[in-house]
């Protein structure tokens, strides 16, 4: 009896079980979704997609206007932005198709991302799982494209293909006022966020 209850006291658990893969992918996917959910969600708030950098060279003064998806600022200043006031012609007819799918597909983006978390955290795994994440991916690439266009088409404020804040940069320059266009914050926060759903994506499919 006692040679019984000194086998149960010097036995050990094994800690060396090895993890099955799935459930290692999972959990990977699960931090990389959730870091991709925040950012998507910081990049779709934040105003600062596209700046604009005035500067007044009489006052030695410099001014940035941002803008992003839902909204636009100036100094201390914000707004909302109304895709409605781009009508009239064909670049502002351009424009409010672009500024009414950049919302769109930020919001897509952001539901699918949520959907897939949810998914994989209740062990829901299924081809759903997969296709919410390549609409997550589709959504902040087309995100992307569409600011793309927005900076670097035409400035003929005219044209179909216009560039609004391309415009909006010639619009606000003269002698005394040189200005620089370029790509915010919250544009490089969209390429991270589309690199880390596109790796949890891969890590399902290891």
């Amino acid at each position: 009896m006692s040679s019984v209850s000194n086998k149960f006291a010097s036995y050990k658990p094994k800690s060396d079980v090895p993890v099955p893969k799935h459930v290692k992918s999972n959990k990977v996917s699960i931090a990389l979704l959730t870091i991709s959910l925040i950012l998507a969600i910081t990049f779709t708030v934040l105003p600062s997609f596209v700046n604009i950098e005035l500067t007044y060279n009489f006052r030695g003064v410099t001014q940035v206007n941002s803008f992003g998806i839902w909204k636009a600022s100036s100094g201390d200043e914000s707004a909302d932005i109304d895709c409605s006031t781009y009508e009239g012609n064909d670049c502002l007819d351009s424009m409010n198709s672009k500024c009414n799918s950049t919302k769109a597909f930020s919001i897509i983006g952001i539901v699918a991302n949520v959907c897939a978390l949810l998914f994989i955290c209740f062990n829901m795994y299924s081809d759903m799982v997969q296709y919410l994440i390549l609409l997550a991916c589709a959504s902040y690439l087309i995100i992307m494209a569409l600011f793309i266009t927005l900076i670097e088409g035409s400035d003929n404020p005219q044209d179909s293909n216009c560039a609004l804040y391309k415009i909006v940069l010639k619009a606000s320059t003269s002698p005394r006022v040189s200005g620089d266009l370029e790509l915010g914050p919250a544009f490089y926060l969209c390429v991270v966020s589309l690199v880390l759903v596109a790796a949890a994506f891969m890590m399902l499919n290891k």
